[in-house]
């Protein structure tokens, strides 16, 4: 799995990644219950970083 860089700007974040925009949107659309999940986990983590 390729990684992602997720910044985070005003008014959410920005996910940064070297896979193709047509290969991210199927991927993203066959597996969005993932994406989700990963979203969720990265926002606990770095809300509890930030207290």
């Amino acid at each position: 799995m390729n990684k992602a860089n997720i910044r985070k700007v005003d008014g959410g974040y920005i996910v940064e990644t070297v896979i193709p925009a047509k290969t991210i949107k199927e991927t993203v659309c066959a597996d969005f219950d993932s994406l989700m999940q990963v979203l969720q986990t990265y926002y606990k983590e770095t809300s509890s970083k930030d207290r």
